[in-house]
């Protein structure tokens, strides 16, 4: 299974840094406070020490960080400042999808084509704790 992030888009509402790692290819991009998307161009997700990750920092100072994984058993694991701590969706085959950060304080991976599995649909949904109206 391949999961491959596409691209990153910010709330037009607030201003935010968003910087992503991928520990697997030893890649870090930004987002800076103003731009609405960022390209991040098929990243896959893996999992151990190859981590990936968005710190999510406001203007106001409030600060997240989002674990991405793959974990090798056909889920994707999202983990860190969100509700429940850990979260995951079974993944049925390979997809592309890309994250949103919302203005209500959450974060949804949408996946380009199709469902993530039968039951889950095209979003997966989960609420970053720091920022949660």
């Amino acid at each position: 299974m391949v999961l491959a992030l596409q691209t990153v888009y910010a709330p037009s509402s607030q201003d935010m840094t968003v910087v992503f790692r991928n520990h697997r290819d030893n890649v870090s991009q930004v987002l800076s406070p103003g731009e609405a998307s960022m390209g991040i161009g098929g990243r896959w997700l893996d999992s151990g020490t190859k981590f990936t990750e968005l710190d999510i920092t406001t203007n106001y100072g409030r600060q997240a960080t989002v674990v991405l994984q793959d974990d090798g058993n056909w889920n994707f694991v999202v983990s860190g400042a969100i509700s429940g701590g850990k979260r995951w969706v079974g993944v049925d085959g390979n997809k592309d999808f890309d994250v949103r950060l919302t203005s209500d304080g959450a974060i949804e991976f949408t996946v380009w084509n199709g469902n993530w599995n039968s039951s889950q649909g095209s979003v997966f949904r989960v609420d970053i704790l720091p920022f949660t109206n």
